[in-house]
């Protein structure tokens, strides 16, 4: 079974409890029997899914009822099933974004598969999590060859070797720890996305994106877990010309957030190997919430992206009545490939 849960102060501070009037973190909990059919059935200590607060504030449970100001920020996006290995799979809604604040916060989703311990069908489990802590040679997560295709109107098109990823690693710069390398590797970049190459939009992206919360920020600051931040490398497909940003992330936005987008706020510098097809962006910490030495970024994830204009620049810093900010040339993109996610804790080389 899955639940959210929170921390609720004991009695007698706390006489009742009202999930809608709660402004503290948010997990989603799982805890799992294996006898849940006999006479006295047990279950496993409830264990935290998500490695960082998925929501901050109340989560109303009144239906429509919320729309006379509840927080229905998390909808109805929770479930839990299991995989073909018995394992459980969770998926969730997380607000750690700076789409908006308060009841309005927009939510993304979440997944994630249990990896250790024992599954519903008695078998055990002994995997682990990846966890960056440096970028070398080798990339921190690995990604299946052969699956960069668009998916979209029932149809499956070819696999696109220039955005086909194989790697991705985050960290901090080595030669200069002012800076994150944010690296990622595809598996044939031996010349850049072109209009001949069968991609119908004009522009490419390689994207990489991750959480992070800066320590003390709150809903006033629109971090309350955590805001996403991302670099990008984009190419004109028609002219080859090469642009790179980083930022934090815009929505495309009505009542709520509904859609992130990356807008591109600040130019940044790359390298692009077309030899070994590795594309490094070097990312200012001021950027990105300034993350110190041993800050951990959650789900470090590398995306290959196709749109039809320009990503950005833009630089999002205003916000609608209903208090989301909103990228009014923000598009839905077409996803290529797209990487595990994986968890990268900044380290320091001498």
């Amino acid at each position: 079974m899955v639940w959210y849960g929170t921390k609720k102060a004991p009695a007698p501070t706390v006489t009742s409890y009202d999930s809608g009037k709660q402004v503290t973190d948010w997990f989603p909990y799982l805890a799992q029997s294996l006898n849940a059919n006999g006479s006295a059935p047990t279950f496993t200590s409830p264990t935290a899914v998500s490695q960082h607060p998925s929501h901050n504030g109340g989560i109303c449970t009144m239906g429509i009822g919320c729309t006379a100001g509840g927080d229905r920020s998390l909808a109805d996006f929770f479930q839990v099933d299991i995989n073909s290995a018995g394992a459980a799979v969770v998926s969730w809604a997380d607000t750690s974004n700076n789409g908006s604040n308060g009841n309005n916060q927009g939510a993304l989703i979440m997944a994630a598969t249990q990896n250790r311990g024992s599954t519903l069908y008695g078998t055990a489990l002994s995997g682990s999590s990846v966890v960056c802590r440096g970028v070398s040679s080798m990339p921190c997560q690995t990604d299946p060859t052969g699956d960069a295709k668009l998916e979209a109107d029932g149809l499956i098109g070819a696999n696109q070797p220039k955005l086909d990823i194989t790697g991705s690693s985050v960290n901090l710069d080595p030669k200069n720890p002012t800076r994150l390398d944010v690296r990622l590797q595809v598996a044939n970049l031996s010349s850049l996305p072109k209009t001949t190459d069968g991609i119908p939009e004009a522009y490419v992206d390689y994207l990489t994106s991750w959480n992070y919360h800066i320590p003390g920020n709150t809903q006033a600051n629109y971090d309350s877990t955590g805001n996403i931040y991302y670099a990008y490398l984009e190419v004109n497909t028609a002219t080859g010309a090469v642009t790179a940003f980083d930022g934090n992330t815009c929505t495309i936005a009505s009542t709520h957030p509904k859609y992130l987008v990356y807008p591109g706020q600040k130019p940044i510098q790359s390298h692009v190997d077309t030899s070994h097809g590795v594309i490094d962006l070097y990312v200012p910490l001021g950027d990105v919430g300034s993350p110190p030495v041993g800050a951990t970024l959650y789900s470090v994830t590398a995306h290959t992206v196709s749109q039809a204009a320009p990503a950005g620049p833009f630089t999002c810093t205003t916000r609608d009545a209903n208090g989301n900010n909103q990228d009014p040339s923000g598009q839905v993109f077409n996803v290529y490939d797209k990487s595990a996610a994986y968890t990268s804790i900044l380290s320091a080389k001498s």
